[in-house]
């Protein structure tokens, strides 16, 4: 699921230096819910609308060409054309930002949708994982291969990077900065010390 940006295309380096599971998230207590891949879509096609509690469910979009849109697409070929589907919809919620997204993750009643968990444990936000075809996404069962669904988040340089920009790639490669990842909710294993 790795996707290097597009400006490599263009003389630019990629470093890949961490995964994030990536992650659907509700802040409904109570969900009690378990989503297949197969479910997921019918969520986005518009055909789950409630939770077992009877509380209407709220879809938090993203945009249609953000990379995060691409990566949910990316799942299966039934939820790329459930999430087409909800693009389209009257009434739809569209956050633009990673920090929108989950702002309205949080704060909307009934809200659903995804991120990673990178960003809810270093934000500490008051959003509630779900698990998916009943493996609940955390470092562990990521790192075990049992929940597969990441997002890679890159460093991109010039291909003769400056003085600081080595000094940071140096630094997130370091053993203070692999520890400080991965307590925030980052996978640092696609690092090379």
């Amino acid at each position: 699921m790795s996707r290097k940006p597009d400006a490599v295309h263009q003389g630019a380096v990629a470093l890949e230096y961490v995964r994030s599971p990536y992650i659907l998230v509700t802040s409904h207590e109570g969900a009690g819910v378990n989503f297949t891949l197969k479910q997921i879509a019918s969520l986005y096609a518009g055909e789950i609308k409630s939770y077992p509690d009877g509380t209407p469910i709220r879809l938090i979009l993203r945009p249609e060409t953000e990379f995060n849109t691409r990566l949910l697409k990316s799942l299966s070929p039934e939820i790329d054309k459930a999430v087409q589907k909800s693009q389209s919809r009257d009434g739809m919620i569209l956050a633009i930002t990673d920090q929108e997204n989950a702002e309205m993750l949080e704060r909307v009643k009934g809200a659903i949708g995804w991120t990673t968990l990178g960003q809810v444990i270093s934000e500490k936000r008051s959003v509630i994982p779900l698990p998916i075809d009943n493996i609940t996404p955390s470092l562990e069962t990521f790192a075990s291969g049992t929940y597969p669904y990441y997002r890679p988040f890159f460093v991109v340089t010039e291909a003769k990077p400056t003085p600081l920009a080595k000094s940071f790639i140096e630094f997130l490669t370091s053993a203070e900065g692999r520890e400080i990842l991965s307590k925030n909710g980052n996978s640092v294993d696609v690092i090379k010390p």
